[in-house]
């Protein structure tokens, strides 16, 4: 959960910068590393967790995996 968090805050840096790469870098950290494991992570979250806040932060991530 803590490097999910480091990632965000990539993204959120990156989203942003005016350079017309950032849209390059999201695009390739979205596919080539996020897309990989946050169904996995975001299933385990709404299955695990005792916290409404974490079952809902589980259900959002997946919606955001299917867009």
């Amino acid at each position: 959960p803590d490097y999910l968090g480091t990632i965000m805050e990539c993204i959120a840096y990156l989203m942003e910068q005016p350079h017309a790469h950032s849209e390059v870098l999201l695009q390739r950290l979205w596919h080539e590393h996020l897309i990989s494991w946050l169904p996995g992570f975001s299933a385990a979250l709404q299955a695990g967790s005792h916290l409404l806040l974490y079952r809902v932060l589980g259900s959002r991530l997946e919606r955001l995996c299917g867009e």
